[in-house]
């Protein structure tokens, strides 16, 4: 399973984002290029960020992160996350190289991070370090694939 802790897997989310540009068209979904950037660099500052909510993780969390993380090959298309990770129309689309390159810098930093991620997932509860990884890594591939990359 790829995991965004991996340096040479980080290189390849970050290959496959530099063929994106401005005018990329989404495959699916509304957000513009910059705001897919954007809302990427956003809810991976608040993984890296954030702080363990100490409580356990319900059943149905439980059950969501086995079928997202180890049945489902992918992310589907058009799935819904929470209102606040929302970018649409919170960014212009003059903001993309700096949101690419931001982009870039923080899948790095992520692919060294040596401290245990101290972050619960809102959909799927608390997870391992190694369970980290991988939705990461989901997650980004999702929104590289929604532009069609």
């Amino acid at each position: 399973m790829k995991s965004l802790f991996d340096k040479i897997e980080s290189e390849k989310l970050i290959q496959r984002s530099s063929i994106i540009w401005a005018e990329t068209k989404p495959l699916w979904g509304s957000m513009n290029a910059a705001e897919m950037f954007y809302h990427c660099n956003f809810t991976n500052k608040q993984v890296l960020e954030g702080n363990k909510i100490k409580r356990k993780s319900t059943f149905k969390e439980y059950a969501l992160k086995i079928f997202a993380l180890y049945l489902k090959p992918e992310f589907p298309k058009n799935i819904k996350g929470l209102k606040r990770n929302d970018a649409k129309g919170k960014i212009s689309i003059e903001e993309f190289e700096t949101q690419k390159k931001e982009f870039a810098d923080i899948v790095r930093q992520i692919s060294e991070h040596k401290k245990e991620i101290m972050t619960t997932h809102p959909k799927f509860g608390n997870l391992s370090q190694n369970e980290w990884g991988k939705a990461l890594w989901k997650h980004l591939d999702h929104h590289l694939r929604q532009f069609g990359v």
